[in-house]
């Protein structure tokens, strides 16, 4: 994964992600498909990348590894969302 939010990502990097979300959820649970889900409606164009970062929020409060995982490959406009989702999930005033 890359270093900070602003190292440029990979391919392995994605790989990676996808393999420490494998191995969080184990892969043939609900959480592990839920997430190949979002990444296929988003790829296919069903839902776009605000739907997917409230998913993904959704699906990774429990699982901060996860969330910083995911935020690191997201453009900076998007970490704002995405932290703004996170804080809505949480009941957290901004």
């Amino acid at each position: 994964m890359p270093d900070s939010p602003e190292s440029p990502v990979s391919i392995e990097d994605a790989r990676s992600y996808v393999t420490l979300v494998k191995d969080t959820f184990g892969e043939n649970t609900l959480g592990y498909k839920r997430f190949l889900a979002i990444l296929r409606d988003y790829r296919t164009g069903l839902n776009d990348t605000e739907v997917v970062i409230r998913h993904v929020a959704e699906l990774f409060s429990d699982h901060e590894e996860l969330y910083k995982g995911f935020y690191m490959f997201l453009p900076d406009d998007m970490r704002y969302q995405m932290d703004n989702i996170r804080n809505e999930l949480r009941g957290d005033s901004e």
